[in-house]
């Protein structure tokens, strides 16, 4: 979760988003814990998700709309929109997007859902589990595919100069921990 965090850095740069990845990730492995203890289907999980963004995503991904009862239900309403449309938004404004409109939507549904599917999948038998390692390698890849167009700066080390180094590191230490 930390590497996608990393990775997604350069879209939001912006505490409210830190603070998203830090409510996400830690309601995320509560509910994993809760259905794997209780031993609940899928489909639980899933509406223990919904719910999860219903309470959550107005004061994490559209903390404009906290306040008053009106403010709250335009809130959720922005939240609704950014479900569908927010992933198309980013990337067609300028970077770094901070907690602007509904733009931090994407980034609760990949923290929390993400996190919650990764860890669900993890905990079972090995033949199953492997299926967490795409949901982590997505996870961080959105940061990386909806960030900058260009990359981070080259980085000389001694006669060799490694180009782009943050993406590559993004990138070999997803790889590593997917391994």
């Amino acid at each position: 979760m930390i590497l996608a965090a990393v990775a997604a850095w350069p879209i939001y740069r912006s505490a409210s988003f830190l603070l998203l990845v830090a409510v996400a990730t830690a309601l995320a492995a509560g509910i994993a814990a809760l259905v794997r203890w209780r031993r609940w289907s899928g489909w639980v999980a899933a509406a223990l998700l919904a719910g999860a963004i219903l309470v959550v995503g107005v004061p994490v991904a559209v903390p404009a709309r906290l306040g008053d009862p009106a403010s709250l239900a335009r809130g959720l309403g922005e939240l609704g929109a950014g479900l569908v449309t927010g992933w198309k938004d980013l990337l067609t404004v300028d970077l770094p997007v901070g907690g602007y409109r509904n733009l931090l939507v994407p980034a609760l549904v990949v923290f929390l859902v993400g996190t919650t599917a990764a860890l669900l999948l993890a905990w079972r038998r090995a033949a199953i589990g492997a299926a967490a390692v795409p949901i982590v390698l997505a996870m961080a890849g959105f940061g990386l595919l909806f960030g900058r167009t260009d990359v981070s700066a080259p980085l000389p080390l001694g006669p060799l100069t490694l180009g782009a180094p943050v993406e590559t590191a993004i990138g070999l230490g997803s790889l590593g921990s997917a391994v």
